[in-house]
Formats: C-alpha cells, sequence, structure tokens
C-alpha cells in the first residue's frame, strides 16, 4: 500500500545483505554504495506515497465541487418545495378529480388507475391528481431485459426538486400507497436538513 507512510522495509533484508557484503570486503566505496541504494529505494517509496496522496487529494477536491454544485442548484428547490407543501391540517389526496380524505379509498382509487395502466401497457405521463400541494404522476414504460419485456407503471409524487417514486409491486396494498406518500412528504424537512449539512461539510473539505 503506497500510502501508508511508515513501514518496516521489506526489502531491509536485501539491504542489509548488500551492506553485510560491503562490510565484508572492507570497501569503502561498495558501503556507500549499498548506503545510498536504500536510501534512494526509500525515496522512491515516499515519491510514490506522495503521488498516490496526490491523486486521493484530487478526487476528494473534485467530488467536494460536485457535491457543492449539486446541493446548491437543489436546495433552492427543495425550500421551494416545502413552501409550496399543503395538507398539514389532514390527509386529503384528489384522483382524477375525486377528493378522498381516508388511506384506503385513496389508495384504492390511485392503485386501480395503475393497474389500469398496466392493463392497456399505457406509455409515458398520466395525470394522477395531488397530494400535498404536488401533482401526482403515473408513469408506464415498457422495457427490455435479457430478452423479456415488461411494462411498468410507477407512481410519483412531482416536486421541483425532483420526482418522488412510489414503488408499486402486485403484492402493493392500497393503504400503503397511502402511507408512502405520506412517508416522503414527511421526510421532506430531513431531507433538505441533510443537503444543507452536506453543502456545509464539502464548503469546509
Amino acid at each position: 500500500d503506497r500510502a501508508i507512510r511508515r513501514l518496516e522495509d521489506v526489502g531491509s533484508q536485501a539491504n542489509q545483505f548488500a551492506m553485510a557484503k560491503a562490510i565484508a570486503s572492507g570497501d569503502a566505496r561498495l558501503m556507500n554504495k549499498a548506503g545510498l541504494a536504500a536510501e534512494v529505494a526509500r525515496l522512491e517509496r515516499q515519491r510514490a506515497a506522495h503521488h498516490d496522496d496526490q491523486h486521493a487529494i484530487r478526487s476528494r477536491v473534485g467530488h467536494a465541487r460536485d457535491t457543492i454544485a449539486e446541493c446548491r442548484r437543489l436546495i433552492p428547490l427543495m425550500e421551494a418545495d416545502m413552501a409550496a407543501l399543503t395538507g398539514n391540517e389532514g390527509f386529503e389526496v384528489v384522483v382524477r378529480g375525486s377528493v378522498h380524505t381516508e388511506r384506503g379509498p385513496a389508495g384504492a382509487a390511485l392503485l386501480a388507475l395503475v393497474r389500469r395502466m398496466e392493463r392497456d401497457r399505457t406509455e409515458g405521463d398520466v395525470a394522477a391528481g395531488f397530494y400535498a400541494g404536488f401533482p401526482l404522476v403515473a408513469t408506464g414504460a415498457t422495457e427490455t431485459r435479457w430478452g423479456q419485456t415488461d411494462h411498468e407503471v410507477s407512481l410519483a409524487l412531482d416536486r421541483r426538486s425532483g420526482p418522488a417514486t412510489v414503488r408499486i409491486a402486485p403484492s402493493t396494498l392500497p393503504v400503503t400507497v397511502s402511507r408512502r406518500l405520506e412517508e416522503i412528504v414527511e421526510a421532506m424537512p430531513l431531507d433538505l436538513r441533510m443537503a444543507r449539512e452536506r453543502l456545509a461539510g464539502a464548503e469546509r473539505s
């Protein structure tokens, strides 16, 4: 590991043998040569370790710059999402114009839309409704993987900072859909705080 600064030289035995040979010969030039060879080997290892350290530093700096740029782009959007957030007075989901205030019926209505899109193999985005001040969008897409074609439909809360997707499996229950939407909204303040902390950490580094 070239990043290790200090380590008992695994090649020191060879240097010791060379030094022992030089001492046995009684030739000062051989002793000097053996000492210089050991010193050159040590400096070469230090140079290699320094090169690796500089590469690691450049990588960290590049990563920090990317993090700063991404956080500075994302944080204002997340703040705008927080400002647009509604529905603190109670649970309410609008699905295709119908208002649902109970989690079971709301999830059932959204699931019915998703299952219909799956059955009809609908492609692209379909406006599903609204939750907590954000549009709900169902997206159908056909993908071919390993020679098998699958049609999948995802449901997402369309926020300024980016869509928050609710994954829907064949076994997903209606109330689970509603709970996942609630969890996304409940996590938004924490997500914003973590983004601010990431920005502060990257700027310090």
